[in-house]
């Protein structure tokens, strides 16, 4: 076993962590279950105690917010001392308890120190079991289910360190992400309006002065050429501001695989996006959009595919998966809306369920 990284915030990870954890305590079904074939009270009282213990200790030790290495090795001391006393008085079946404690001490950040006393726990509990009597074959299963268990927990942490990590990297390339399209928007805007705002301030200025001494013929040409520049600005910050705005298909498609991804579902994309109009562009990238978020929302699916190919003079698109869908599909806004805006370019939204969905839509082809 090798080092854990500093302990991440398991909180962060909700409750599979916590689920993991106490799903262990199932095997508990066995020493519960020996204590009603106990006809001593003494033992029945004993047994009880003792796993009554043992549950709170267990839980303690997988609270949320992981513990100093002492406080497991407090812990996993407890546990294995409640699992071998009540083991040596009241036998085999309670020698499971000591399985939970290289469970216990999985969490221990030093590699080294987690193999040595998991190895020094499975060599007690298999001193302990001989002594009470158990078969060999249930101490070697009991051994490796100890090492196993260890080692499975030990694993599930650095997947909890890694998922959180990389998290985080895709949270800080999300926000990087948008502080550089800020700054694009920011030096588009100040080339956009840098010269033109310039040039009204030289041209008011200028017809200001003109209106001063008198001429006011000069001043009126100079308003007028001041109203033309403001015009040209106004029209290239609306231009900007629609090619911001625009839809791009090829950012979809490659948006997309990722998309689905999160959803646990492979995504296969192929076609070719040349010969297309900028409006032609823009609603097949509101179809992938629309197509995509249902399939990653609605759909349960294995896989889907993504494909855009030229026929009979029709740019088609289609996407399709092998998820859940019934066959009569009911238009909602998503497909009414898809269908309205293609309708306008000329083209069509055609559909169908049952063994998964498939979304299909053509556009007159430019080429």
């Amino acid at each position: 076993m090798t080092d854990l990284p500093p302990w991440p915030s398991a909180r962060e990870f909700g409750r599979r962590y916590t689920f993991y954890a106490l799903i262990w305590l199932a095997y508990l079904i066995y020493p519960l279950l020996s204590l009603f074939g106990m006809h001593s009270v003494l033992k029945i009282t004993v047994g009880a105690i003792g796993l009554l213990v043992f549950v709170p200790v267990y839980v303690s030790a997988f609270t949320l917010r992981p513990p100093p290495d002492r406080v497991t090795f407090v812990a996993a001391a407890a546990i294995e001392l409640i699992g071998l006393s009540t083991a040596a008085y009241l036998g085999v079946p309670f020698l499971g308890l000591a399985v939970y404690v290289p469970v216990v001490l999985a969490r221990l950040r030093s590699g080294r120190a987690a193999i040595l006393t998991v190895a020094i726990s499975v060599g007690l509990m298999v001193a302990v079991g001989r002594a009470v009597g158990a078969p060999s074959s249930l101490l070697l299963s009991l051994a490796l289910v100890s090492v196993l268990s260890s080692v499975a927990l030990r694993g599930f942490l650095r997947f909890i360190d890694s998922t959180l990590a990389l998290r985080r990297a895709q949270e800080e390339i999300a926000q990087l992400a948008k502080l550089e399209e800020r700054s694009r928007i920011a030096r588009d805007l100040h080339d956009i309006l840098g010269h033109s705002l310039s040039l009204v301030v030289l041209k008011s200025e200028l017809a200001q002065a003109l209106l001063q001494r008198g001429a006011a013929g000069e001043a009126e040409g100079e308003i007028e050429e001041l109203q033309a520049v403001a015009r040209a600005a106004l029209a290239e910050v609306r231009e900007a501001v629609t090619g911001y705005r625009k839809e791009s298909l090829a950012a979809e498609l490659l948006r997309a695989p990722t998309t689905l991804a999160a959803a646990g579902i492979r995504c296969d994309v192929e076609g070719q996006l040349a010969g297309l109009t900028d409006a032609q562009d823009a609603a097949l990238a509101l179809v992938v959009r629309e197509a995509v978020t249902n399939v990653a929302r609605h759909s349960a699916a294995h896989s889907c595919g993504i494909r855009l190919w030229r026929e009979a003079g029709q740019m088609r698109l289609r996407v399709d998966d092998d998820g859940r869908a019934n066959d009569m599909v009911t238009p909602g806004n998503g497909l009414g809306g898809m269908t309205e805006r293609l309708s306008a370019l000329g083209g069509d939204v055609k559909w169908r369920g049952g063994n998964g969905f498939t979304l299909e839509v053509a556009l007159p082809s430019q080429d």
